[in-house]
């Protein structure tokens, strides 16, 4: 799923000037996903025209709503996630530094998947940040490290030490 960023981005070319075709093709997407990006996060926002020839000879208030998405915490976070994490954490308090403070086993706790805490992990690492390190606790979660580390071998990545660290964490629990 796209980040806000990444929609936002789109939207800037098309209210600068470019075609429809060419931003579709720079943010390597199709015609349609583009104009489902522009209708949920823009025309259904504002209540504005629609049209691209619209919002090219006005794009001032594309634009304002434009500068106030780019402002707020889960910017470059798709909106899914972005919304779960606003159910759980006040939106003033949404940055990576209060989020490195929260473990993996909190956010499946809360309703988060594999997918939400992978993009959450993801976007805390160009930050400089971290999810808190901890050793999966349930069951699922060691399930889910379990898959995780079967995707990386399928992939060919040397996963055999995060493999014996798993064996022997579960070995110990049947201790």
């Amino acid at each position: 799923m796209a980040s806000v960023a990444i929609k936002v981005q789109a939207f800037k070319a098309i209210v600068e000037g470019d075609t429809l075709t060419k931003v579709a093709k720079d943010s390597g997407v199709t015609i349609t996903t583009i104009n489902s990006w522009m209708h949920r996060m823009f025309w259904r926002a504002l209540r504005i025209p629609a049209g691209y020839k619209d919002i090219q000879k006005n794009p001032s208030p594309y634009l304002k709503h434009i500068e106030k998405l780019e402002k707020e915490p889960t910017f470059h976070l798709s909106r899914g996630l972005g919304r779960k994490l606003l159910s759980i954490i006040p939106k003033q308090d949404i940055s990576p530094q209060y989020l490195s403070n929260m473990s993996a086993s909190l956010l499946f706790k809360n309703g988060f998947n594999i997918a939400n805490i992978s993009e959450l992990q993801e976007w805390l690492a160009e930050t400089g940040y971290s999810l808190k390190s901890e050793l999966p606790k349930t069951d699922v979660e060691i399930k889910q490290v379990r898959e995780a580390v079967a995707l990386l071998e399928v992939y060919q990545f040397d996963a055999k030490f995060v493999r014996e660290q798993l064996n022997n964490l579960t070995s110990e629990d049947d201790e």
